[in-house]
């Protein structure tokens, strides 16, 4: 019989237990709920709950340790993270170009690949929030990355304005896989072009989504 995974709560206990300060327990459960996100204030809301103390960060000179890597900040282990979270959801090849995307714009490339163009609105609506936060603007950083680009107009039902669409770029796409030698009754056939659904706007249903 197969153990069941544990809860967030068994999970900050087992961590909490061993030491490890909020902000590491907060990287763990990133990574174990992949693709929910977990904050230090959560951490610290849930552990408030269950009633345990804090624990200051370990290792020397104030480096955070994970596993049998050592950290020189907060910021580095968030990256390693943010990095971890890209290659699960199926975009390690955009770790070759240097980009670090935080995780809710992971998450909108995800949209993006699985329904096809999005409006910014749709975006919000389906991760259910904002596309911004603490100054920083998600889709306009795809953007600058060139991740995403336009993809036409449409008219915003519940507003009556005109929306843009937003689709992956050529840079988000992975390379197709090396074409293998042709036999001589596959030369005879007709050449079929590498286009990724997303990329024309399809959502698996043989057409555009409408704006709404």
């Amino acid at each position: 019989m197969k153990d069941k995974p544990p809860t967030p709560a068994a999970l900050l206990r087992r961590l909490h237990a061993r030491g490890h300060s909020d902000a590491h327990i907060a990287s763990e459960l990133s990574l174990a709920f992949s693709p929910r996100f977990w904050s230090k204030r959560q951490v610290w809301t849930l552990r408030t709950k269950l009633g345990l103390s804090a624990n200051r960060p370990h290792g020397e000179g104030g480096a955070l340790v994970k596993g049998k890597v050592v950290y020189q900040s907060l910021l580095e282990l968030r990256r390693a993270s943010w990095r971890q979270q890209l290659r699960k959801a199926g975009w390690a090849h955009l770790l070759a170009l240097g980009l670090d995307l935080r995780p809710r714009e992971t998450r909108i490339l995800c949209l993006l690949r699985e329904r096809g163009p999005q409006t910014r609105r749709q975006l919000a609506v389906a991760l259910g929030g904002r596309l911004e936060g603490h100054g920083h603007d998600s889709l306009r950083a795809l953007r600058a990355a060139g991740l995403a680009v336009a993809a036409g107009q449409c008219r915003d039902a519940r507003s009556g304005r005109p929306a843009t669409r937003w689709r992956l770029s050529a840079t988000s796409l992975p390379r197709p896989p090396a074409p293998r030698p042709k036999t001589g009754v596959e030369r005879a056939r007709p050449a079929r072009r590498f286009v990724h659904p997303s990329a024309d706007g399809y959502n698996g249903q043989g057409g555009i989504q409408p704006c709404s």
